[in-house]
């Protein structure tokens, strides 16, 4: 049997061929780490932030905590003597730090998020539960 030189690739044929695979698996790695960047399933956002974007509020509304300290002064004239009574902290939600928790799920994962605030709106805790379900998704398809 005899090859002629038309029928047989050289060695420049097959390195074009690994550059061309090497491209593509470049690509194809670069699409998931950018599929990837926005992974977070939770977000928090201001009201204004929403409505310079034209957005409905939606998700948790909370606030962060403020400390409001009660001081009292009392002034005994007759034994010119002063008491001072510090009460608290008493926390209050804080107007100026007020947000939005959205979730976003993620199609390769599986997430419990829950959510507590109080009825003042304190973020109380955030609990979540991740399962990746990518090994399962590759397998069906």
């Amino acid at each position: 049997m005899q090859f002629d030189r038309g029928s047989f690739p050289d060695q420049c044929e097959y390195r074009h061929l690994g550059v061309k695979i090497m491209v593509r698996l470049f690509i194809a790695t670069a699409c998931l780490a950018i599929g990837c960047a926005g992974c977070a399933v939770l977000s928090s956002e201001t009201l204004e932030q929403l409505n310079k974007d034209d957005r409905a509020p939606r998700g948790t509304y909370y606030a962060l905590p403020k400390g409001i300290v009660t001081a009292t002064l009392q002034v005994n004239q007759q034994d010119v003597a002063f008491t001072l009574t510090v009460d608290g902290p008493a926390y209050v939600p804080d107007l100026a730090h007020a947000y939005y928790l959205g979730y976003k799920a993620h199609p390769s994962y599986k997430d419990d998020i829950r959510i507590t605030t109080t009825k003042e709106g304190l973020l109380t805790r955030v609990a979540s539960s991740t399962t990746d379900q990518t090994p399962s998704r590759l397998a069906s398809a």
